[in-house]
């Protein structure tokens, strides 16, 4: 290489550099195991449990009724693990299951640019129950709540033939007012600061950053999974109010085991053979509606965040999460309260 020639590349290089500091850092590509999901899912910021009052119980035996009272409390629970994505999800067992579909039109692009500068991203969505609501142990706290999400079960598949013109955005949403009315679903502060809309529920978004766009686009999974009737092919993962559960399995042969899943346990009795029993016993549980304006989410690939937060926020909420490959992976956190359980007939509960 002669002097002159040096020279320009040492020119180059002075010009490069400052531009290439103001590109975003992005994440190694990564793909997760069941295992490692549950491990990155142990979040006691994100479960947030808490103890915020009192039920009350009509007890009755031999004859003779009293009032007793157990804990009422609230926690949050990892019930399902949303993953947005390009081409196939960072979920290896979840790509063995439910191998890549390739439906032509949007799925095999990642973004485009439009006339006035901003991408317009296309991203598939998973919603997947979260194998880590059954281990009630890596909790660590004196009980929580039953989860209605199925482990590893599948509740919404973007890549299913049945939602393929739906997600490409020919669905009802278009009829909605929600899809028309700014700042109706927005996720964040309209107008000042918005990640994007709920609404239409498609996997294309105008949004220059990419984590963000992942985040949209999870939240409007999980809009129709926590929904009934919502026009695509999915398993609804939905109620509202409260219901009666039945606790405790009375085929558990120990206290530990009985008592661990809400159940009593009745020692054996010292005078004749009979063994250890467990009686199931009832709880009430509440379930509330899911909200872009509450609901809590964790990222946990390509970036692992310990605690939770709501989509929407302010700042540098992208540097450090950006993916090479477009795939992001979120813990949805939803909100239970639930009375501790026992026998007897429920009749209310206060909180503080």
């Amino acid at each position: 290489m002669t002097t002159k020639s040096a020279k320009r590349v040492v020119r180059c290089i002075a010009i490069i550099l400052p531009f290439a500091a103001l590109m975003p850092e992005l994440a190694d590509t990564e793909t997760l195991t069941s295992a490692e999901i549950i491990s990155r899912s142990a979040s006691k910021q994100c479960l947030d449990w808490k103890l915020i009052g009192v039920c009350f119980w009509l007890v009755c035996r031999k004859g003779r009724c009293r009032i007793r009272t157990t804990s009422k409390i609230q926690h949050n629970l990892p019930d399902l693990v949303v993953s947005t994505f390009p081409h196939q999800t960072p979920w290896l067992e979840m790509r063995a299951a439910h191998p890549d579909v390739r439906l032509g039109a949007g799925g095999g692009d990642q973004s485009r640019e439009n006339t006035h500068s901003m991408t317009v991203r296309f991203k598939e969505a998973q919603v997947v129950g979260n194998p880590a609501v059954t281990l009630r142990n890596i909790f660590d706290v004196p009980f929580i709540c039953r989860s209605k999400a199925k482990p590893s079960a599948m509740y919404f598949n973007s890549q299913h033939p049945l939602n393929n013109l739906q997600w490409r955005g020919h669905s009802a949403d278009l009829q909605k007012s929600e899809t028309w009315v700014p700042g109706q679903r927005e996720i964040g502060n309209w107008p000042t600061n918005t990640w994007g809309a709920v609404y239409p529920r498609s996997g294309f978004i105008a949004q220059a950053e990419d984590p963000k766009a992942g985040a949209v686009i999870a939240q409007r999974a999980v809009d129709i999974v926590t929904r009934e009737g919502q026009g695509f092919h999915y398993t609804a993962l939905a109620h509202q109010g409260y219901r009666w559960e039945t606790w405790g399995n009375p085929e558990a042969k120990s206290a530990h085991d009985c008592t661990e899943f809400g159940g009593r346990w009745i020692p054996p009795h010292p005078l004749n053979s009979r063994p250890g029993q467990c009686v199931s016993q009832r709880s009430v549980q509440w379930l509330p509606v899911s909200s872009e304006k509450t609901d809590k989410w964790q990222m946990i690939s390509p970036a692992v965040d310990n605690r939770c937060e709501t989509f929407g926020s302010t700042g540098e909420w992208s540097a450090g999460k950006e993916a090479k490959d477009g795939n992001y992976l979120f813990n949805y956190w939803r909100k239970y309260k639930c009375c501790i359980p026992r026998s007897g007939k429920y009749l209310r509960s206060v909180e503080f």
